[in-house]
């Protein structure tokens, strides 16, 4: 039975005679962690010289593809493992056309982007998204790399299965027609003969183009393998291009600082010089000194005193203040880091 919940596999069964007509069964499910997965049940009967097909998941493009590939290789039905050899083919476009092909594509698409980048361009795309890209890739190259030899695996199954044929003259007898019950010197037909060159040829045919498909499949996963390598060291020459490049920026923000500090204190060495001067220019610009006073009259007026408490109210209320606000932050943050170091535990 076939299901859609199944995972890849290829099942043989071998009707008994004393159940129904010998004949041979073959399921072949292909994978479904990527689309356009399929499913084939293949019946053959050599007493009927006849091989039934079901295919499952079809689409459209790949029904047409399988109908044209058919019509060019009438004669190769003959074998009970043809047609799993044309699930095989649309298996090939399924994963070298559609997922290695394009994922080589961005690999190298990627590669020149980054290669070709400025320190300063990379430095300006989102560091989150620069990692993503290349997690992206590198999960979804493992997860086909995981398919590719899973897809291997079953190319090697039915190549066995194969061998068995050419090799089990039971089999072989039983693919030719022959139910073992003829007498050993009964003459062969010329139909059998020819059945029988004809699913060697088949057989043969199928041989060579499995090893094909594998050895294709063995090349894209070295070429999977290599990527993903690449891809690490890509990533870790573009990160290390990116560190450079802030740490060239802090050095730069960090000799910005030290100039504006250096201007800052020269700022306030001046400042120092002239606030003292500035601050007795205007405390003797005031009205409460008298500078043309006569015989009996006072220099300081009567109400210095009120500037004076005013002044020293002022500077106290100031100074409080910033003290109390002082204190406080200090408090608050000696009590996040308590809680924290609580959270944290032992």
């Amino acid at each position: 039975m076939i299901n859609r919940g199944d995972s890849e596999f290829l099942h043989c069964i071998e009707v008994d005679d004393d159940i129904e007509p010998q004949r041979l069964v073959y399921n072949y499910r292909t994978s479904a962690i990527f689309p356009e997965d399929v499913a084939v049940s293949v019946t053959h009967d050599p007493s009927h010289r006849s091989t039934t097909a079901i295919f499952f998941g079809l689409r459209k493009s790949q029904e047409d593809m399988l109908l044209k590939r058919m019509s060019n290789s009438l004669d190769d039905f003959c074998h009970p493992l043809s047609l799993i050899g044309a699930a095989c083919e649309l298996e090939r476009d399924r994963w070298i056309k559609n997922e290695v092909r394009p994922i080589e594509t961005r690999y190298m698409e990627k590669n020149d982007q980054w290669s070709m980048a400025s320190s300063d361009n990379l430095a300006s795309d989102p560091e989150g998204e620069t990692m993503e890209d290349a997690l992206s890739l590198r999960f979804k190259s493992s997860s086909l790399l995981t398919s590719l030899t899973a897809a291997r695996r079953q190319l090697s199954r039915i190549g066995d299965y194969l061998r068995e044929m050419r090799n089990d003259s039971e089999m072989l007898s039983f693919l030719s027609g022959d139910d073992g019950r003829q007498d050993k010197e009964t003459l062969v037909s010329s139909d059998a003969i020819d059945l029988s060159r004809q699913q060697a040829h088949t057989a043969a045919r199928l041989q060579h183009r499995l090893n094909q498909i594998s050895d294709e499949f063995e090349m894209k996963i070295d070429g999977c393998k290599a990527s993903m390598e690449d891809m690490m060291a890509t990533t870790q020459v573009v990160m290390s291009r990116i560190a450079r490049h802030d740490t060239l920026t802090n050095t730069a923000i960090s000799v910005a600082t030290r100039r504006d500090n250096s201007q800052m204190r020269s700022i306030a060495f001046v400042t120092m010089i002239f606030l003292p001067l500035t601050s007795i220019a205007t405390i003797f610009s005031m009205n409460v000194f008298n500078w043309q006073a006569k015989e009996g009259e006072n220099l300081i007026n009567v109400h210095f005193w009120l500037y004076l408490a005013v002044a020293g109210a002022s500077t106290i209320l100031t100074v409080g203040l910033w003290m109390i606000y002082s204190g406080i932050t200090k408090g608050l943050v000696c009590v996040r880091r308590r809680r924290k170091d609580e959270e944290m535990g032992p």
